[in-house]
């Protein structure tokens, strides 16, 4: 019997260790396979398989695709434009060829269904007839697949063929906005007697400043020093492979300035001037195209839907089917085209594309863990402390001083440490999602397994203000209100520092026409002014009574106020004042770029409030119609059709479900206030997020107005 049960155990344990290793051979496998996916030999043998069989037929025709080419470089692609569109068609055919399988699969299962069989032809065709019976089903088999299989092939293969182009069109915005900036940079180096060579490279050292312009100027440098190529060579191919045609035209004036042995100063000074004005007439243009955008959005976001939702409703109550058309319109249309607005008016809109808001400061103060390691006896790479080569015993005020610091450091990196991710969130307001979108989906799902509110259709429909309200509003406000909250947050101090920015520059300008230096300057300035920037330059002021280096005293105060604007312009004051200390024409040159770029953001409110206004007004029209139709239109129509069928009479509206009606119309509700919110921001602040706080009060309205229809 003893026996008996050790073979009973041993091949339980035998199964066990088969079991262990099959699972173990299968989650070997799985790796491999992933490995295999992403490893890096496999696509680079995919890559050299695609430029053997396809690279060599886009060489031979070398002249058609000569745009082409130079379109790849200007998004500056690290590879030719040969194995480039070689990589595409292969994956273009690849996935023809997936879809191709995909459609197979579901033109058989439509052929099992006899969806085929049903197929015929209006006109009779006669003696034709049995011919045109044997081939429908293959033709239709065929044209299922073909149509699936270019479902699959024609994005990818439109996406990859035409990135290239896109990238070239961001870079292209990027240089034109940063441009002028950039060239009164190099004016500002040339007052200090640089020679243009130097220039050049200091202004390719600033791509955290000035973006993808100091990237065009790497190119330079790069042809320098590892091709051997001179300045003039180099600035003609730096010219070839730009997208800007602005920086083109710069870099041709460049190499004939080099060409003729001209002053550089006055030249890069009355560019800087020609490059403002033409980025204002650029920005008049932007704000015209934005307006007209925002008239197009009231047409085809709000007032075409609302036609459409009247007209539909309409159509519906009469013939009691034709829902799916109205829930086209309501989740599908309207954030389509909410989303398609915004794009389109962000890829017209400029802004600190590429660009730090901080700037590197050669810091030699002691930070808190160096403190720490040396009073805990060990070295550090800093000078030594005031304590060095103190070797007699400390008295109890100074073992207790030293102990409180010890206290006061853990207090500091404590706080620190729990203030990180709410500095995170101030910073970068969108991952202020990544604590509250899994935080509602957790909400939403403790209240479907506990059967409170299901969203689901059948919920909807059974209780369909309770469970919009309980699994869509209220996980809705809980993500959008720290976002809309943080951003607003840190929109309202942006904003606050490009107001105030020309008024401190244009009386930096105005005080160095005395002879006062910079340094100077910027104490007068933060003791006479009043604001936020005040207070910072008297914070400098301060620092330079401690000796503090004034241009790293200058980057620390960028660094605290965290503004891309007053980032480029701190650079180039520090900058100047370390070539030559001659700013006063630098200065006046800035003073009127900052004042330009606030005058456009201000005007471009003012040229969209009546859009807003028209926005907000087809907003309460569309929650006006619905209260309408659930109240007013459709109980008479499905009272009159019940008498009528009591009469025995036919009639219409028998079919109407108003609690669909219910849901459908306060989810659109819901869809249109966000929509145009989000558009309304993106349309005046540049910004979707900024339009939460006109998007959050129209969300509440309409639910507000639901609760008590």
């Amino acid at each position: 019997m003893a026996s008996s049960t050790d073979d009973a155990t041993f091949e339980v344990a035998d199964d066990e260790d088969r079991r262990t290793e099959l699972l173990n051979r299968v989650a070997d496998a799985i790796v491999g396979v992933r490995e295999r996916v992403a490893s890096d030999a496999d696509r680079s043998r995919l890559d050299r398989f695609a430029y053997r069989q396809f690279a060599g037929k886009f060489r031979d025709r070398h002249d058609r695709f000569e745009s082409y080419r130079r379109v790849v470089n200007q998004a500056r692609y690290e590879e030719t434009y040969d194995r480039y569109l070689a990589r595409t068609t292969l994956w273009t055919l690849l996935t023809f060829a997936v879809g191709t399988v995909v459609g197979l699969l579901f033109a058989l299962l439509f052929r099992q269904l006899g969806v085929f069989s049903a197929l015929g032809l209006a006109v009779p065709l006669g003696p034709l007839s049995p011919a045109v019976d044997v081939v429908k089903t293959p033709l239709a088999m065929a044209t299922v697949t073909l149509s699936v299989a270019l479902l699959f092939a024609v994005p990818v293969g439109a996406t990859l063929y035409y990135a290239p182009r896109f990238a070239a069109y961001q870079r292209e915005r990027a240089i034109d906005y940063l441009l002028p900036q950039a060239v009164t940079y190099m004016f500002a180096l040339s007052q200090g007697d640089l020679p243009f060579p130097a220039i050049v490279r200091r202004l390719a050292e600033t791509e955290d400043t000035y973006g993808e312009v100091a990237v065009a100027f790497q190119a330079v440098t790069n042809d320098m020093d590892f091709f051997g190529s001179d300045l003039r060579s180099a600035l003609r191919s730096a010219r070839e492979s730009t997208p800007s045609t602005e920086l083109a035209e710069l870099l041709d004036d460049m190499i004939g300035i080099i060409d003729t042995g001209g002053d550089v100063t006055p030249f890069l000074r009355s560019k800087a001037e020609e490059y403002q004005e033409r980025r204002l007439r650029a920005n008049d243009r932007m704000v015209d195209t934005v307006g007209m955008y925002a008239q197009l959005y009231m047409i085809a976001g709000v007032a075409f839907p609302l036609f459409l939702l009247i007209t539909l409703t309409i159509m519906v109550a009469i013939s009691g089917s034709g829902m799916a058309r109205l829930q086209l319109v309501v989740y599908v249309l309207v954030p389509t085209v909410a989303v398609g607005f915004i794009v389109l008016i962000d890829t017209v809109s400029p802004d600190d594309l590429g660009t730090s808001p901080t700037l590197p400061v050669d810091d030699d103060r002691v930070s808190v863990g160096e403190l720490a390691d040396r009073l805990d006896g060990e070295t550090t790479d800093r000078a030594p402390s005031r304590t060095s080569g103190h070797t007699d015993a400390l008295s109890a005020a100074e073992a207790s001083g030293i102990e409180g610091l010890r206290a006061a450091l853990r207090r500091q990196s404590t706080v620190r440490t729990l203030r990180a991710p709410i500095d995170l969130v101030r910073r970068r307001p969108v991952v202020s999602l990544a604590i509250s979108v899994p935080i509602a989906l957790v909400y939403v799902g403790v209240l479907a397994l506990a059967g409170i509110s299901v969203p689901t259709p059948t919920g909807f429909l059974a209780a369909p203000i309770a469970t919009t309200l309980l699994s869509v509003v209220v996980p809705l406000f809980g993500v959008l209100v720290p976002l809309a909250y943080f951003h607003e947050r840190q929109y309202r101090h942006r904003q606050r520092v490009n107001r105030e920015l020309p008024d401190v520059v244009r009386k930096l300008a105005s005080t160095s026409e005395t002879g006062m230096t910079l340094a100077q300057n910027i104490g007068l300035v933060g003791e006479t002014s009043e604001g936020y920037l005040a207070g910072e330059f008297q914070r400098v002021d301060h620092a330079l009574n401690y000796n503090v280096v004034l241009g790293d005293a200058l980057r620390r105060m960028s660094n605290r106020v965290r503004n891309e604007r007053l980032t480029r312009v701190v650079h180039l004051l520090a900058e100047a004042n370390a070539a030559s200390g001659r700013v006063r024409a630098v200065l006046t040159v800035v003073a009127d770029d900052v004042r330009n770029a606030y005058r456009l953001e201000t005007r471009r409110r003012d040229e969209t409030r009546n859009q807003l206004v028209i926005g907000v007004m087809g907003f309460l029209l569309y929650l006006v119609v619905a209260v309408g139709v659930i109240e007013f239109y459709l109980p008479p129509m499905v009272e009159a059709a019940s008498q009528a069928s009591e009469l025995g009479a036919t009639t219409f509206g028998t079919n109407i479900d108003i609690d669909a009606f219910r849901v459908v119309l306060f989810h659109g509700a819901l869809l249109q206030a966000l929509a145009t919110g989000l558009v309304s921001g993106q349309i005046a602040y540049d910004s979707a997020l900024a339009g939460l706080k006109l998007a959050l009060p129209q969300l509440l309205l309409a639910t507000v107005v639901f609760c008590f229809v």
